[in-house]
């Protein structure tokens, strides 16, 4: 026999369910991803090698990397036009994991990037902030 809730002092839930709200999150998160890879033609931005999805070396898996991190700006967390394809190495190269040794600039402010889809500098250093590449790459089309 069910319990009687309708005297319990918590609301009633409405609206979707939390199966209803990851599915619809999942849909978006892929979404996403498919138009980032789209993009960029399954190429690193950065190096312009080709990626794949499935490789176990980290120079050829393609990953997402948000140009904000996904913390510090939620709002992009599904935006493609701040994200781009990288190596999973470049990708770890890029944030805290890696040191934060590869840079995503503005070419024209020097500022870091936040818009995928202009032209961004990529500066490669070691941690004594030597320089071991720098290039500029718009997106391929």
């Amino acid at each position: 026999m069910p319990i009687d809730t309708s005297g319990f002092p918590f609301p009633k839930r409405q609206g979707p369910s939390r199966e209803q709200r990851e599915a619809e999150a999942t849909k978006e998160a892929i979404a996403f991803r498919a138009e980032v890879w789209r993009r960029h033609g399954g190429r690193d931005r950065a190096t312009g090698e080709p990626l794949s999805k499935t490789d176990p070396n980290p120079r050829y898996r393609g990953e997402v990397c948000h140009l904000k991190g996904r913390l510090v700006m939620p709002e992009w967390l599904t935006d493609p036009d701040h994200a781009i394809l990288l190596s999973a190495e470049n990708h770890w190269w890029s944030d805290g994991r890696g040191g934060y040794l590869l840079k995503m600039l503005d070419p024209k402010t020097g500022e870091p990037a936040t818009d995928a889809t202009k032209p961004i500098r990529f500066i490669r250093s070691t941690r004594s902030g030597q320089i071991l590449w720098q290039r500029t790459t718009g997106i391929r089309a």
